[in-house]
């Protein structure tokens, strides 16, 4: 290194002092000195991790910005608050959606089939151990309702005068209602094309049919009363095939229209074909097409507040509802509900006795008054006592016919000897007939009665006869017709096979419409009458 070389002197910078303000440790609140309400809230600003607060509370600004940013500052808050409440107000109401989810299982929990007959009691059984309440004559019976006189069997001719006297007691319905053996002929359970296995687990269902008479209904494969039992599965392609005998000579009641009531429902329930069904006529094969819908809600404390029946069900012992309220939709469903059971127990302790329009199965006293209902008070504590079911499954029906029988369906070419005072032909395998008759082509007298005209004419299939009845009248010197329409049920046939003239008039259905017009006389020349025909589908 060349020790000659003068390097240039550096200037020599006095040592600065670094000077660190520190500033005090934040004096800890005493909560229990006393401090002013505005010097509170300006420590609170200082000592707040929020930037905004010690910046406007330190800062040497103007009051007009300090203002200003103070009242951004709060609208933020608000803001924040205002969402956080939002938020917290719906987490807590535990807000529920409806998801819809459509599938087509391979196999399907089985549903309970329920049938009953439309006709309640027995007429023999009725008439042969109580004849007191029967009228017996056998020549007008027979000739008047051929449909209760079988050829070559003992008709019980008994004409049953029942609706002025109805008992309303279960005993009574057990002594000569409906018998699941009459009722049933054949019930099994086609899982596949080669197996079959017979109908079990057969309940009793007494009910109240929608006339407010008792009545008895039998259900196949149900779980009533069976809490740990499981539903039996069947594949999607399997049938349930029933078929019932109703019994037409059983009848009480001429008018009746011989019918079967079919309902299907879930397992676990009970139900009233009677009230909300599906009605099925004599002589004909029925395919019933089913759709199952479950429901699921959510219990407490979602809003939907929902009801675990089910397991009400099994504390039970397998019995009680399943739902809160009948279900009424487009096919005919039901199933015994919460509600109805709720209007029954309070009617039973108000009144003691069961108002004929309660659905609920069971065997208690019914009001014979028609006019005892629950009262408003009584149905609106019951619609709150009884929340929606947590598990509801419903049953949507398609019901189609398949297959006439040939006996019945095989229509006759009536002559004019078949009908009296009608000099027409009618087929009866048509819908509907309508035939005009004047007056005076039946004048004549029908068991020494004068009448202007009647008709006695054999109807295979039954139907209804609508009459009207037109009379000529002057009115201001115009000649007008004034009609007068009345109707009347005609019963299906019994047997219809085999059939002879002698037998076709026996046991053939016919109506005598002249008594319905007892103010008829011969010298009427100027009565019309139209009557329509019409055939039971």
């Amino acid at each position: 290194m060349d020790s000659s070389k003068v390097y240039p002197e550096f200037p020599i910078h006095k040592q600065q002092k670094k000077i660190v303000r520190q500033h005090p440790p934040p004096k800890r609140y005493n909560k229990t000195r006393k401090n002013t309400f505005r010097k509170y809230c300006i420590r609170l600003c200082k000592e707040s991790l929020i930037t905004g607060f010690p910046a406007l509370a330190s800062t040497r600004i103007g009051p007009c910005r300090r203002a200003l940013k103070t009242m951004v500052l709060v609208v933020c808050v608000c803001g924040f608050l205002y969402q956080t409440s939002e938020f917290l107000g719906l987490y807590l109401e535990y807000p529920t959606t409806l998801n819809m989810l459509v599938e087509n299982p391979d196999s399907v929990s089985l549903p309970v089939i329920g049938f009953c007959n439309r006709n309640s009691l027995r007429r023999t059984a009725m008439c042969t151990l109580e004849p007191n309440k029967c009228q017996w004559n056998v020549s007008d019976f027979c000739n008047t309702y051929p449909k209760y006189c079988i050829k070559d069997r003992d008709p019980m001719n008994a004409v049953p005068q029942f609706h002025g006297h109805y008992n309303y007691s279960f005993a009574y319905l057990n002594a000569f209602g409906q018998r699941k053996e009459d009722l049933l002929k054949d019930c099994f359970i086609m899982t596949d094309t080669d197996s079959y296995l017979p109908c079990t687990n057969s309940v009793h269902v007494p009910v109240v049919n929608w006339a407010g008479y008792p009545n008895t209904c039998f259900t196949v494969e149900s779980l009533w009363g069976q809490p740990d039992a499981q539903p039996m599965i069947i594949p999607v392609t399997g049938k349930v095939i029933v078929e019932l005998l109703l019994h037409p000579e059983e009848y009480l009641f001429h008018y009746e229209p011989v019918q079967a009531h079919v309902l299907v429902h879930d397992q676990r329930a009970l139900d009233n074909p009677t009230r909300e069904r599906i009605t099925l006529v004599p002589g004909k094969v029925y395919n019933i097409h089913v759709s199952q819908t479950e429901t699921k809600r959510q219990p407490a404390p979602y809003r939907t507040n929902c009801t675990d029946y089910l397991k009400l069900w099994r504390e039970s012992g397998g019995r009680g509802p399943l739902t809160r309220k009948v279900i009424r939709m487009v096919d005919p469903a039901c199933l015994v509900s919460c509600a109805e059971r709720c209007k029954m127990e309070r009617m039973l302790q108000i009144f003691g006795c069961v108002p004929q329009s309660i659905s609920y199965p069971n065997t208690n006293t019914i009001c014979d008054d028609y006019k005892i209902v629950p009262t408003p008070e009584i149905m609106e504590g019951c619609s709150r006592e009884c929340a929606d079911a947590c598990s509801e499954t419903t049953y949507h029906l398609r019901v189609e016919v398949v297959q006439e029988v040939e006996s019945l369906k095989k229509a006759a070419l009536l002559s004019i000897k078949d009908c009296i005072g009608i000099p027409v032909l009618m087929k009866m395998e048509k819908s509907a007939s309508q035939v005009a008759v004047a007056a005076r082509f039946v004048i004549g007298t029908t068991s020494a009665h004068l009448v202007c005209w009647s008709i006695m004419c054999p109807f295979e299939l039954g139907g209804s006869v609508d009459l009207m009845r037109s009379t000529l009248r002057t009115w201001n010197g115009q000649s007008r017709f004034s009609e007068v329409w009345q109707n009347a049920y005609l019963p299906p046939l019994i047997h219809s096979s085999d059939l002879d003239d002698k037998l076709f008039l026996r046991h053939s259905k016919y109506i005598n419409i002249y008594s319905w017009f007892p103010q008829c006389s011969p010298q009427n020349k100027t009565m019309l009458c139209n009557i329509k025909f019409t055939l039971l589908e």
